[in-house]
């Protein structure tokens, strides 16, 4: 199909009004990745610098394993106080609807580019419905908790990229449990 133009306006000048508008939604930084974009949606998804936007999700669906009714993770019931290693096999799961996140970017000082830092900053996860299965601080037997609005203040994880490799030194929730596998997932009633 032809491209016609306006009777009043060039064809040169609707060229290149369209190919302004195709590249509009591409933001390029220096730091080879884009800004301000979000994730793909679905049950993990976020907002802020690409990369590490991607590295969170990466990071997340490692520890996190989707079911119908939101994400499930694996957490240790019983801890050495002394070490924070798990004490026994027992476990208990949290289970969140979805994890929705922002990255907050921090500013990079010129001993941390000395040192092969790239990108710090924090990952700041979106309230959302979360529930317990076999909660440790809780006296009831091995049930679901009720659904309760997950808390922000508790939900941030530190991140950094250090010589081209990206790390969470933090202990949230968001990046601390194990991926349990479908058949455990399935006998949580």
């Amino acid at each position: 199909m032809p491209i016609m133009a306006h009777r009043n306006l060039p064809i040169a000048t609707l060229i290149l009004g369209l190919l302004l508008c195709a590249g509009c939604d591409k933001h390029d930084d220096s730091s080879g990745g884009s800004s301000g974009g979000a994730a793909s949606s679905g049950p993990i998804s976020g907002t802020g610098d690409a990369g590490a936007v991607a590295a969170v999700k990466d990071e997340i669906a490692k520890r996190w394993m989707a079911t119908p009714d939101g994400l499930v993770s694996e957490f240790p019931s019983h801890v050495f106080l002394a070490t924070g290693k798990r004490s026994d096999a027992e476990s208990y799961y949290r289970q969140i609807k979805e994890l929705k996140y922002e990255i907050e970017t921090l500013e990079i000082s010129d001993s941390d580019k000395l040192n092969g830092v790239q990108f710090r900053g924090y990952c700041h996860l979106k309230s959302s419905p979360m529930r317990l299965y076999n909660d440790p601080n809780s006296f009831g037997g091995k049930t679901w908790s009720q659904w309760k609005q997950s808390d922000e203040a508790t939900a941030i994880a530190a991140i950094i990229k250090k010589n081209g490799k990206w790390d969470f030194p933090t202990d949230s929730f968001l990046v601390t449990g194990a991926k349990p596998s479908e058949s455990t997932v399935a006998q949580l009633k």
